[in-house]
């Protein structure tokens, strides 16, 4: 009987059928990597620091309004000293950074270029030190061995050579070393208007710009969110559980106190800050869309001095 050339399954539906299970698992897969991501806590945070950024944002224009006369003639009188001595800002200088840029202009001008003669000198000094401290390590075991002492005679000679060399280079340090203070202290009294409207200025955009850094370390930037990404958020994930052990909160499991874990934290990240309140968080509804659950989950606790102080239980 001649051989066959037929299948024992139909090859049509074999093929059907591992496409069909290839796509169920993409399919599941793909599924796999959507719900990890979309995990209820990575949600609630994700919204969590849009909210935080709202609010930090809300108090930069709050201060800018509240010091806007304040900081409007602490300005002028800057640009005024700066254009007393002829100095200029740089070309990218705004409101929110004009007093690091002036206060870098000014260290400019009054850090004085280093003395290279007081330098060197120092640097001979140190070595002569050294040598001086060889010298008498020398005498002191030439003396311990029993030398003659001529040679000792001879080694004390050197060390006092050396000594005399290092005592003339102290004093000729010390004198350049004062006159360079002097230089700079003359530097600084010439430029002390300017230095004191800096200061002024700089009192008053203290606190925004501390707040306006805050907002750039919390806002989620490119890099953290490819962090996120499944797979990737095993390295350093911008989100995360977090979980505290509370001392003392214990529970007994078969007559042993095992300590517990606390991951509310987890959702309910700000509820440990004070300017976290539902009106605040209303102000900036606009900003942020959020439901009436989102103010319980991210509001403050309402008796913070229950939770974060010491009469917490």
């Amino acid at each position: 009987m001649a051989a066959r050339d037929d299948t024992y399954r139909n090859q049509r539906w074999l093929d059907i059928i591992f496409a069909a299970s290839c796509l169920a698992m993409l399919a599941s897969t793909i599924w796999m990597f959507a719900d990890d991501y979309l995990r209820e806590f990575k949600v609630v945070q994700r919204k969590g620091a849009d909210i935080e950024v709202a609010l930090l944002s809300q108090q930069v224009e709050e201060l800018r309004s509240q010091h806007e006369e304040a900081f409007a003639k602490a300005k002028e009188k800057v640009l005024a000293m700066l254009a007393k001595y002829e100095l200029e800002l740089p070309e990218d200088t705004n409101d929110d950074n004009i007093a690091e840029q002036a206060k870098a202009v000014l260290r400019e001008v009054t850090t004085l270029p280093s003395n290279s003669t007081l330098v060197a000198m120092q640097e001979e000094l140190s070595a002569l030190k050294a040598e001086r401290d060889s010298l008498i390590s020398e005498r002191d075991l030439m003396v311990l061995a029993g030398v003659v002492e001529a040679a000792v005679v001879a080694k004390e000679e050197e060390i006092r050579q050396v000594s005399e060399r290092v005592a003339e280079l102290e004093t000729a340090v010390q004198q350049l070393e004062a006159q360079d203070k002097e230089a700079r202290k003359q530097a600084e009294e010439k430029y002390r208007d300017l230095a004191d409207a800096v200061e002024e200025l700089d009192k008053i955009t203290r606190d925004r710009a501390r707040i306006q850094r805050t907002i750039e370390q919390k806002r989620i930037g490119l890099a953290a969110k490819i962090r996120a990404w499944p797979i990737l958020d095993a390295f350093s994930p911008p989100y995360r559980i977090r979980q505290t052990e509370p001392p003392g909160l214990l529970i007994n499991y078969n007559f042993k106190q095992v300590q517990r874990a606390d991951r509310c934290m987890t959702c309910h990240i700000f509820i440990d800050r004070p300017n976290f309140t539902r009106d605040q968080l209303a102000a900036i509804s606009e900003q942020v869309p959020m439901t009436k659950g989102d103010y319980t989950v991210y509001a403050s606790h309402p008796r913070l001095d229950l939770f974060v102080s010491s009469n917490s239980p």
